[in-house]
């Protein structure tokens, strides 16, 4: 592992603990836990916001998430850059208002059965495991609001999971060729056809049920110091790591 690979390490690992450590201070470790189980259950369609249940809650749920990326990076053998941050970063975000580590599992080894499928390395697919966690809130969906007993909704949500995960990556390929690249969100465009797909299934089923916006209004102080604290502290490893002068001329490059 090289060094600035280890920095990245070692930065991603400060924002986990960080926000973990944050959210078991807010809530007490014992709340924290319960609430945090409770959540894997509650909804998580557009726009269902955690920090309803706790802004302790919220973050360390956002921490297990982002625990769960990284680990899935490490074993998979992928090395910790732009790409690979950014989507633990982007899972972390989306752990605010509809991912869990219960709704992400199920995609994440779909797509996994497709890379052996594939015959290829689940390295080669981890970006689009992670990424494609976007469609979470239709494993929740399937498994906590269709009426049904646990004992069938619960292994109907996994399958569903298990079955978009699989197709994302060929849906992915796909959906590359029609934009030529324009697009950065491409597994995120990917998502939205299949949650197209999946929905229109749904209302056929007459399953659907309407959208509900649910968001917090409250302030909350730590929320409101996360970004510049870590983008500070991102300045500020810049600094060390490379002399500023550098720094700066490697800004102007990226911009071009």
């Amino acid at each position: 592992m090289q060094r600035n690979e280890r920095i990245l390490y070692l930065l991603v690992i400060i924002l986990i603990s960080v926000f973990a450590i944050l959210g078991i201070v807010l809530e007490g470790p014992i709340q924290v836990i319960q609430k945090t189980l409770s959540l894997q259950t509650q909804s998580a369609r557009l726009i269902s916001d955690f920090t309803l249940y706790g802004v302790g809650t919220a973050m360390f749920n956002a921490a297990s998430v982002g625990a769960l990326a990284l680990l899935l990076i490490f074993h998979a053998t992928v090395s910790l850059s732009g790409p690979t941050v950014s989507a633990i970063l982007t899972l972390m975000g989306f752990s605010f208002f509809g991912n869990t580590l219960l709704n992400s599992v199920p995609l994440i080894l779909g797509v996994w059965i497709a890379s052996k499928v594939a015959r290829k390395t689940f390295g080669s697919y981890s970006l689009i495991a992670l990424f494609g966690t976007a469609l979470g809130p239709l494993v929740t969906f399937v498994m906590f609001s269709l009426n049904l007993p646990f004992s069938i909704s619960i292994p109907l949500g996994m399958v569903s999971g298990l079955a978009a995960g699989f197709i994302l990556p060929s849906v992915a390929g796909s959906m590359l060729q029609l934009h030529q690249g324009y697009n950065l969100y491409n597994i995120g465009f990917s998502c939205g056809f299949i949650g197209l797909f999946a929905s229109n299934l749904l209302i056929a089923a007459n399953k659907m049920q309407g959208l509900t916006i649910l968001v917090n209004e409250v302030f909350s102080l730590p929320l409101f110091l996360t970004i510049p604290s870590f983008s500070l502290l991102l300045i500020l490893t810049a600094l060390i790591i490379d002399k500023p002068k550098k720094c700066y001329t490697g800004f102007k490059e990226i911009q071009k």
